[in-house]
């Protein structure tokens, strides 16, 4: 569907401001110390497994999954939940809703199903939507919710695989 659609990417200001990264790098803390705090760090196989793969598939694995975390879930999540919902929730007209004028109950709905879909990290994913549709909303630009949410998800990387802790996968 990414594919599909890329044509409409044109309509979106990818640009972004040091507010992006930054907020980011608060939801990557946020998360590792919810998950050092609530003990997450428990068993995973996906070390293992990856462990198990020749060295060759190794690279290719940890690529096309650093590539997606970093790429491709934050445009597909972001397109959804911010690009989407957010401004769904005010006009079915939402592609001509400027992300400056979303509202705090928009903003809060989508981000509480984003959060629902992380699973034990519910909490921590209802705070990282609602960081990142009020970077959004702040210079209405699509772009620092992207960055937002890649700048997060590349220091998790980093984390998961200096650290082997896959659980946070």
């Amino acid at each position: 569907m990414l594919w599909h659609f890329r044509a409409q990417y044109r309509n979106l200001n990818f640009r972004f401001s040091w507010r992006a990264p930054l907020t980011g790098l608060a939801i990557f803390l946020i998360w590792i110390a919810s998950a050092l705090w609530a003990g997450h760090a428990s068993s995973s196989t996906m070390g293992a497994s990856v462990a198990a793969l020749s060295p060759a598939a190794r690279i290719a694995w940890i690529v096309f999954r650093v590539a997606a975390a970093v790429l491709t879930v934050p445009l597909a999540e972001e397109l959804a939940f911010r690009g989407y919902i957010a401004r769904r929730l005010i006009t079915r007209d939402f592609d001509e809703l400027p992300f400056r004028s979303l509202t705090f109950l928009p903003m809060a709905i989508s981000s509480v199903a984003f959060g629902l879909m992380h699973g034990h990290n519910w909490i921590v994913g209802i705070v990282a939507g609602l960081a990142f549709a009020a970077v959004l909303r702040s210079k209405g630009r699509f772009g620092d919710a992207f960055a937002a949410h890649a700048t997060a998800n590349l220091l998790l990387a980093v984390w998961v695989l200096s650290r082997g802790d896959w659980t946070q996968w």
